[in-house]
């Protein structure tokens, strides 16, 4: 199957491509494996409204780190994880809020 013309198989509208953040932009994150989209927003200079939201991603990210899955990427599709990486992978959710919390 070929990727949407329209977002280039990111799955994101054009509204979320048109925020960049340090020359970045969602889907640009969103490709980043998570080791580097954990350093990567680490070391963003962040107002203070965006902390928490921060700290919750990272600590997502994290929870992947120590399971050893910091390679993949958050764009990629649960259905091409291998039964080891599906096995491994923190259950993360989201709220309507947007905030991500890991139980792992």
């Amino acid at each position: 199957m070929e990727p949407c013309p329209a977002c280039g198989g990111s799955r994101l509208n054009i509204a979320a491509w048109a925020y960049e953040i340090q020359g970045h932009s969602i889907a640009d994150a969103s490709a980043m494996q998570a080791g580097d989209l954990a350093g990567w927003l680490d070391g963003l200079d962040l107002p203070t409204h965006l902390q928490a939201l921060r700290t919750s991603v990272l600590s997502a990210l994290g929870s992947m780190q120590q399971v050893g899955l910091g390679y993949l990427s958050l764009d990629r599709p649960t259905s091409t994880l291998s039964g080891g990486e599906a096995a491994n992978a923190p259950c993360c959710t989201s709220d309507d809020l947007g905030r991500v919390s890991c139980p792992v």
